[in-house]
């Protein structure tokens, strides 16, 4: 009988309040010295962008965690200052939840454990392909992977 793939395991924790919330801003990580972490402790497993079976199945291990574990390696002001290509900006930045998309807002207000966020913070894995999550204690808990850039997009403003 063949082996069932692995899947991470993922814990729960309950954030009570808006405290609990960092307030690291870009700047803070862009000339810090701490080693990048992340977290799936707060991933959403149900929203069109969840963390769910087909994500672990077809993209986990050949697009996803490769990038995390050389993002691992990185201080946050090494990966935070990683220039974008054309124009001014970085590739991995905050942006306001006021930014993306209703549906994605809609769905932070409706769970608990996000309701209080202000920002989310997005990695770019390659051309449109992003992860969001929530920074704490410089911490990146993974909250979404967006394969089409469909959350944000400065030209939505």
């Amino acid at each position: 009988m063949a082996k069932k793939p692995k899947f991470p395991k993922v814990v729960h924790q309950t954030l009570s309040n808006k405290e609990a919330f960092s307030a690291v801003t870009d700047t803070d990580l862009k000339s810090s010295s701490e080693m990048f972490q992340w977290s799936l402790e707060l991933a959403d497993h149900e929203s069109a962008w969840g963390f769910n079976t087909r994500v672990f199945k077809d993209e986990w291990c050949s697009k996803i965690l490769p990038k995390l574990e050389n993002f691992e390696k990185l201080t946050w002001g090494e990966l935070s200052n990683q220039p974008k290509g054309r124009g001014p900006g970085t590739k991995h930045h905050h942006i306001q939840v006021s930014d993306i998309v209703k549906k994605a807002r809609k769905r932070l207000e409706k769970n608990e454990e996000w309701m209080d966020v202000e920002q989310l913070y997005s990695l770019r894995l390659d051309g449109k392909t992003r992860l969001y999550g929530v920074l704490i204690n410089r911490k990146l808990n993974l909250v979404w992977y967006d394969s089409k850039h469909e959350i944000y997009s400065r030209k939505r403003k």
